[in-house]
């Protein structure tokens, strides 16, 4: 970025102190391939300086004091860097080598450090605020308001006229305020009930405390009394009970310090069972149905309205060991007739014969 700086920055400085640049401002490129750059006032050709050898070249630049010039140390993406710049540089548009003045290598260095290119310029200047965020008692104009704001106009005047009409003849009512919508803590403790009214009371009267855990007892201290304690006989006894029978559902022990407990090893069981008996709690008191059974069964016909019953015997069917306890007609022509009995089989009949066909 520098040299293609330098070049710009020289090829500015030969146009306005050179004559020779007659080419104007076109791309020294084409003119690469030609022995001369543009032409004079009298249209000859000019010809292009004559390239020196890379010794000449470098033995110029160690003898030249003003080829090269050592800027100050600068920041560089958050690196200390020593800037180095080429104070004469080469100015193809012109031909000739152009000496920079101390101000454009400032600007240079401003540039490569990443910083505004005017020299001297402060980016961080005390901003002035021409209008201030806090409020204040008086207006900014500070003039009084005008007569026309006080003057109301039809629309308010008709309004203002039906409001005192309303209030003299009893009309107008004042607005009931907005009742605040109440919650209700189901888990509350008993207590927290004192302060409520009885209409609270009332629509509360369904409310359920959740069950609450059992206080512990002087057997499941880590250092019970030795009545607590059970005996070889008592310890059988418990080892032998169902756990439903057991009076404690663990075996006391006894501890000299608290930090020689280990741990409870149904505690896991425990909190489940909480976290159980917490979800299937009652939210809500729900009446009992008083149902009779008999009333569900439905009612047998009257057998008088079944009558008249068969009171001869036309055939039997001979086959099945025992009752019969289920029996299907063909639906469709009525022909055939499946029975099931007892024996565990499955007969088949014609209807017009009685005769067991499987």
């Amino acid at each position: 970025m520098s040299a293609l700086s330098l070049n710009l920055l020289g090829r500015q400085i030969g146009r306005q102190g050179d004559l020779r640049n007659t080419i104007g401002n076109i791309p020294v490129e084409w003119y690469d391939d030609e022995p001369h750059i543009g032409y004079d006032q009298m249209g000859e050709k000019i010809a292009k300086p004559k390239k020196k050898s890379e010794i000449d070249t470098f033995l110029e630049k160690m003898e030249d004091p003003d080829y090269w010039l050592v800027s100050h140390f600068a920041e560089v993406m958050g690196l200390c860097k020593l800037l180095i710049f080429r104070r004469k540089v080469f100015d193809r548009q012109s031909g000739t080598d152009v000496v920079l003045t101390d101000e454009q290598v400032d600007k240079l260095t401003n540039i490569a450090a990443g910083k505004y290119p005017v020299v001297g310029y402060n980016p961080y200047e005390p901003f002035l605020d021409l209008f201030s965020s806090e409020k204040t008692i008086h207006p900014i104009d500070n003039r009084p308001e005008p007569k026309a704001r006080f003057i109301p106009s039809r629309d308010e005047m008709k309004m203002v006229s039906r409001m005192v009409h309303a209030i003299k003849m009893g009309w107008a009512r004042k607005p009931k305020p907005k009742e605040e919508k109440k919650m209700y803590d189901l888990w509350a403790a008993e207590d927290s009930m004192d302060h409520k009214t009885k209409s609270e009371l009332a629509r509360m009267r369904v409310h359920m405390p959740a069950p609450k855990m059992p206080l512990p007892v002087h057997a499941e201290s880590y250092n019970p009394p030795e009545e607590y304690l059970f005996d070889e006989e008592e310890r059988k006894k418990w080892e032998e009970a169902e756990p439903e029978d057991r009076r404690l559902q663990f075996v006391p022990q006894k501890f000299d310090a608290l930090r020689k407990v280990p741990q409870y090893d149904k505690f896991l069981t425990e909190r489940f069972e909480r976290c159980l008996d917490l979800y299937l709690a009652p939210r809500k008191i729900k009446m009992k149905l008083q149902v009779d059974p008999s009333e569900l069964l439905p009612d047998l016909p009257n057998p008088n309205d079944l009558r008249p019953f068969p009171t001869t015997l036309a055939f039997y069917m001979y086959g099945h060991v025992g009752q019969v306890r289920s029996i299907s007609v063909e639906p469709e022509r009525g022909e055939l007739l499946v029975s099931g009995g007892e024996d565990g089989t499955v007969r088949f009949w014609m209807m017009d014969s009685g005769r067991c066909i499987k």
